[in-house]
């Protein structure tokens, strides 16, 4: 998925639409992410992915980011914490510099192992 702009909470509903499609139910997704056209996560899509850990349900195996800036990478981390520290169970975020970076690491952590 590539980002352009801020994201949304469209876009994460969006996202879990995708994911929670019956053709999907058996299997573990993830998502690769190309923010290097992000500008920033919208308050209200922070709250949608915190709203989602809470509902659980292991929809999303893990996300390989790359593209990031500093300033969006610390957002998408604090983001994280937080979601941590309130008890809700935390997808897997991993950065990288490049989408052959990522897209080896998720062949890796698919066949069971991290690469």
């Amino acid at each position: 998925m590539s980002f352009s702009g801020p994201v949304t909470r469209s876009d994460g509903e969006a996202m879990r639409a995708v994911m929670e499609d019956p053709a999907y139910a058996r299997m573990s997704c993830y998502l690769v992410a190309d923010m290097s056209g992000c500008t920033g996560i919208e308050p209200d899509a922070r709250k949608y992915m915190a709203e989602w850990s809470r509902d659980g349900g292991k929809l999303l195996a893990a996300v390989a980011v790359y593209g990031v800036s500093f300033a969006l990478r610390t957002i998408i981390s604090l983001t994280l914490a937080a979601i941590k520290f309130l008890g809700r169970e935390q997808i897997e975020v991993v950065f990288f510099k490049s989408e052959a970076e990522a897209l080896k690491w998720v062949a890796g952590h698919r066949a069971g192992g991290e690469a």
